[in-house]
């Protein structure tokens, strides 16, 4: 099932995924299981699950990880959804 997160008022199809979590370890060289000790991780997970998501949507994903990582400073991510996508696991 694919929700949405909303960063910067945009709705984001979002999957957390084996594939984004693969794409995860790959980007960090880390195992899921040491998912939370880095700053950068739910950043990092959370651009992977929304390309796993827009690849199920069949929709262009149009935000980089620069992107997301600004609107985190921002406040500017609802992540409530992706919190669910989470604990869906």
């Amino acid at each position: 099932m694919v929700q949405t997160v909303t960063i910067d008022g945009k709705k984001y199809p979002c999957r957390t995924s084996y594939k984004a979590i693969k794409r995860f370890q790959n980007h960090t060289g880390r195992a899921i299981t040491d998912f939370g000790k880095h700053v950068e991780d739910v950043i990092i997970l959370l651009y992977y699950s929304i390309q796993v998501g827009c690849k199920l949507e069949d929709k262009k994903m149009s935000i980089t990880l620069q992107q997301i990582e600004d609107a985190f400073d921002a406040d500017n991510v609802d992540m409530a959804a992706f919190t669910n996508s989470l604990k869906k696991k």
